[in-house]
């Protein structure tokens, strides 16, 4: 099998769809570039997305302020990390 070149978001797309994925819980840096768009993939495919707010970042407040906006709006649930571990583990 081929490895897929590094930008090619193709083949994490298929595999997601493809798995049938329940939960994804998305965060990262530069959140509108790469967080935000995962969080898409994973609600078109039927995953339960779980965003963490608290880590989560952007070059600028506004941006990050801005995704998180977005997540909430129509993607996702805005979790702080504690509060989405614990429910992970079932508190």
């Amino acid at each position: 099998m081929a490895t897929p070149e590094p930008r090619d978001h193709r083949h994490a797309f298929a595999r997601l769809a493809s798995a049938a994925t329940a939960l994804m819980v998305i965060d990262g840096t530069v959140a509108h570039v790469c967080c935000e768009p995962s969080a898409r993939d994973a609600a078109a495919c039927r995953s339960r997305v779980v965003f963490l707010a608290d880590t989560t970042a952007a070059r600028t407040d506004a941006e990050n302020h801005a995704t998180l906006h977005t997540i909430y709006r129509s993607f996702g649930d805005l979790r702080p990390a504690g509060e989405a571990l614990d429910l992970i583990r079932g508190g």
